[in-house]
């Protein structure tokens, strides 16, 4: 028998990869779904602080583009998009795992920061 070739070796690669590929999954009707579930909140807000926190996002210089860009509309956003609009009009970045991370304006760190260290009955973290 003939020693194998480059175009063999390739060939054998392309099938064991074909066949082991376990990081796909079948693209389907729903596979964005399937892949990427909706962020979801560890934390309770009610309705008026949310309506404060998204009109916070207007007057936010860091955020007032990207929260007024119709793209990011829960109808409208695609995949290849870093940020994403809740239904509620909440903003979050997707990080490098496409994780989805809570977008804070300037107005509501402090508040943010406060909480996590100095709530006695919830915190982040102690100290």
């Amino acid at each position: 028998s003939d020693p194998p070739t480059s175009e063999d070796a390739l060939a054998r690669d392309q099938e064991s990869q074909d066949k082991s590929d376990l990081d796909t999954l079948p693209v389907g009707e729903h596979y964005w779904d399937t892949a990427n579930h909706a962020p979801n909140l560890h934390v309770e807000m009610d309705a008026g602080f949310i309506k404060d926190w998204v009109q916070d996002y207007s007057s936010d210089q860091s955020f007032k583009s990207i929260w007024n860009d119709e793209k990011l509309e829960p109808e409208n956003w695609k995949h290849d998009r870093r940020f994403l609009k809740d239904q509620r009009g909440l903003l979050f970045f997707l990080d490098e795992d496409y994780q989805p991370r809570l977008c804070v304006p300037k107005t509501r760190r402090n508040f943010i920061l406060r909480e996590a260290h100095e709530s006695p009955l919830e915190s982040a973290h102690a100290g």
